[in-house]
C-alpha cells in the first residue's frame, strides 16, 4: 500500500513543474479552463466506469437530503477552489517560483491545520510534535531567504 501512496506523492510533487511548463504557453484562465475541463470528464469516466445502479440510486437520494446550508458550504469551497487555483497559477507563471509556491502552499495549510485543531477542537501536542513545527518553520525562512550563500547557512549551525 505505501508503493502507491509514494508513487502519487512522487506524480504529486511533480505538478507544479508540469504546471509551469504548460503555462509558458497559456495563460493562467486559459490553463484553469482546460484542467477543469480535464478534471470534468475524468470525473465522469470513472462515474460512469465505476459506479453501479444501486449506488448511483444511494447518492442521488443522499444528494436530496442535502439542506441549503450545505449547498452553501459547497459553493464556498467551490469558490475558495477557484480563487485560490487562479492566484497559484498566476504566482507560477508570473515569478517563476513552482517550488517555493508549492512548498508555501503544503506548509502553510499544516499551520492552519494546527491552528484549526487547537483553538477550534482543543487538541493538545506532544513535545516532540511542537519542535516539529518550530522546526517546519525555521525551515520555511531558509527556503524564502535567498539571501544567505551556502557558506553561510552551513556556519548558522556551528
Amino acid at each position: 500500500m505505501y508503493h502507491y501512496l509514494i508513487g502519487v506523492t512522487f506524480f504529486k510533487a511533480m505538478s507544479p513543474y508540469l504546471r509551469k511548463h504548460v503555462l509558458l504557453t497559456l495563460e493562467s484562465r486559459e490553463y484553469f479552463y482546460l484542467i477543469t475541463l480535464c478534471i470534468l470528464i475524468w470525473s465522469i469516466l470513472i462515474f460512469l466506469f465505476f459506479e453501479n445502479k444501486s449506488s448511483m440510486k444511494r447518492m442521488l437520494a443522499n444528494y436530496q437530503k442535502l439542506e441549503y446550508t450545505h449547498f452553501m458550504c459547497i459553493f464556498i469551497i467551490s469558490l475558495l477552489i477557484i480563487t485560490s487555483s487562479l492566484f497559484l497559477f498566476e504566482l507560477d507563471k508570473q515569478y517563476n517560483t513552482p517550488l517555493v509556491n508549492s512548498i508555501l502552499l503544503k506548509t502553510i495549510s499544516i499551520f492552519v491545520l494546527i491552528g484549526t485543531s487547537l483553538f477550534i477542537f482543543g487538541e493538545k501536542y506532544s513535545w516532540t510534535q511542537i519542535i516539529g513545527i518550530f522546526l517546519t518553520f525555521v525551515g520555511i525562512i531558509l527556503v524564502m531567504n535567498k539571501d544567505i550563500s551556502e557558506l553561510d547557512v552551513f556556519n548558522l549551525f556551528k
